[in-house]
């Protein structure tokens, strides 16, 4: 996947979002009998399934080195408000 850049003004490439592979039309899909879009769903689901599963891995990961360094910065103590000047 290619993902939009940025330039060296910190804005955003303009270019359209272009994911790679061939991506099916809606007249292919039409075409399609029932068990042909079910093979496909399943297809499409076990695919995103693994990388859904490597993303939390890679997830948990980091959040492991995080808790392992000290964990999450503790609260900072606010200072009190300075009292009114006026009171109505």
């Amino acid at each position: 996947m290619q993902f939009p850049t940025r330039n060296r003004k910190g804005l955003a490439n303009r270019r359209a979002f272009k994911p790679k592979g061939d991506l099916m039309g809606s007249k292919q899909l039409k075409s399609m009998s029932t068990d042909q879009l079910m093979d496909l769903y399943q297809k499409v689901h076990l695919v995103l399934a693994g990388k859904l599963q490597a993303e939390m891995a890679k997830i948990e990961e980091r959040l492991r080195r995080v808790k392992s360094i000290g964990g999450v910065l503790t609260k900072r103590v606010r200072h009190p408000y300075p009292p009114p000047k006026y009171k109505n």
